[in-house]
């Protein structure tokens, strides 16, 4: 069993770059009023176990989830190597919820929404957050440019750059530890 120790997490910065990765997905969503249809949370690499809690969990609150996974001791450092793994987890919220893992933050230009990229077969899947809020998902037919991964990261970094004070909520599912902003708690707790 894990330690419950999690002295070393720095749960600051990591809820840090987890608003900047919601506000750089939500832009749309934002300017048009909305906020975010799902649960962004992150924390260390899941293991099997954790993925299938968090598909439970997912499942039973009947929210769809974004987690972020990363070096939670050194977050900074993770995302400026491009260390950060995706999953999401899509619900019915009655019995099924399924899992898609291994994805990346992309962008086509500067100017176009940041879109999560997962490789498979024929080119993988795709996610993006719509004006209303919700994520949607589609089938790629081609693999993405390279330097869009490196773009959607400067993009990101700039967030980081311009980030104000954050309010982090740490909590343990399973064996692992995640960490999430008070204002996913508010919407967790209240389905708002």
């Amino acid at each position: 069993m894990k330690s419950l120790n999690f002295i070393n997490i720095d749960q600051n910065r990591v809820n840090t770059v987890l608003c900047a990765i919601e506000a750089e997905l939500g832009a749309r969503a934002t300017k048009n009023g909305n906020k975010p249809q799902a649960l962004l949370l992150g924390g260390g690499r899941l293991s099997p176990t954790d993925v299938q809690e968090l598909a439970i969990l997912a499942c039973r609150k009947d929210w769809d989830i974004l987690y972020v996974a990363m070096d939670e001791t050194q977050p900074f450092e993770a995302l400026a190597a491009g260390d950060i793994a995706f999953s999401y987890f899509s619900t019915d919220g009655v019995s099924t919820t399924a899992v898609i893992t291994n994805g990346k933050l992309w962008k086509r230009d500067d100017k176009s929404q940041a879109r999560l990229v997962f490789e498979g077969a024929n080119g993988g899947s795709e996610i993006w957050m719509k004006a209303s809020g919700y994520f949607a998902v589609r089938d790629r037919e081609a693999a993405p440019a390279e330097a869009g991964f490196r773009l959607a990261n400067s993009c990101i970094q700039k967030r980081l750059e311009q980030a104000g004070p954050t309010f982090p909520v740490i909590s343990s599912l399973g064996e692992a530890f995640i960490v999430y902003d008070m204002k996913t708690l508010n919407r967790m707790m209240n389905g708002e």
